[in-house]
């Protein structure tokens, strides 16, 4: 039995990009930065949606894989500032860590922005829309 060689075949490979989110409510603080997912496959976008039933712990969970890792910080129990673990680390609760602002920037940055081009180069024109959904995942017709 003869097996084709991987190389013939296009395999998606895991990209990321640096993202960054300023308080303009704060001009001299640090800015919140966080490497990304940036090729999300059409199925992974698909898995980003909500109801309005859905709790806040099912969107951390499904955002968490795409959030590799981030400046995050708290201060510890013994009152020095630590770091926070980024969320693909598995524990999708440290989302409650940052400002709820922040977690909705960094949605749409996966989301939303997940389809735009990579490599300057590629002959694919950027996507400027996401595929709209009714709420379940599911095309709008």
């Amino acid at each position: 039995m003869t097996t084709k060689a991987t190389t013939e075949f296009y395999i998606p490979r895991n990209r990321s990009r640096w993202v960054e989110w300023i308080d303009e409510s704060d001009p001299d603080g640090l800015p919140f930065r966080a490497r990304v997912r940036a090729n999300l496959t059409y199925g992974e976008v698909n898995e980003l949606v909500f109801g309005d039933d859905t709790k806040m712990a099912e969107v951390h969970a499904k955002l968490a894989p795409f959030v590799l890792e981030w400046n995050a910080g708290r201060i510890g129990a013994d009152g020095e500032p630590e770091p926070v673990p980024a969320p693909a680390d598995g524990d999708p609760t440290v989302f409650e860590e940052v400002p709820n602002a922040f977690f909705w920037w960094l949605f749409t940055e996966i989301k939303i922005n997940a389809t735009k081009q990579l490599d300057p180069k590629s002959s694919m024109q950027p996507a400027i829309m996401a595929v709209p959904t009714n709420g379940s995942g599911k095309e709008s017709a």
